[in-house]
């Protein structure tokens, strides 16, 4: 199908021809791209799904958060470091509620930071 689809002849006309399922030569190696490629993009959607579902996304968000707000703590209010610091955990309170899939109770909040 990636053949017929790259050289716009037909399966049909494609076996007519008698090339059966195979490329023709020049098609090949960009089928094998395209094919490489996909499969690569499913893998990286399914790893993505599973951390999601299994809330590892989350668990390093609120590590995360935990860390920068401890950070914060440490440094002097106002001062160019704690604004940095503090724009950061502020992106991450809202990476983290953008990325909840099942409320409020799975996002990060600043009581939790």
């Amino acid at each position: 199908m990636v053949c017929s689809v790259l050289s716009s002849i037909s399966k049909d006309e494609a076996e007519r021809e008698g090339r059966g399922g195979d490329c023709p030569p020049k098609w090949s190696e960009a089928k094998n791209y395209l094919i490489h490629s996909v499969s690569w993009l499913r893998l990286y959607g399914q790893v993505f799904h599973q951390w999601q579902q299994g809330g590892l996304l989350q668990k390093i968000l609120t590590g995360a958060g935990h860390s920068l707000g401890a950070l914060r703590d440490q440094l002097e209010e106002g001062d160019e470091p704690w604004k940095v610091v503090e724009a950061l955990h502020t992106g991450l309170l809202i990476l983290s509620d953008s990325l909840a899939s099942k409320g409020p109770e799975d996002s990060l909040h600043s009581s939790q930071m």
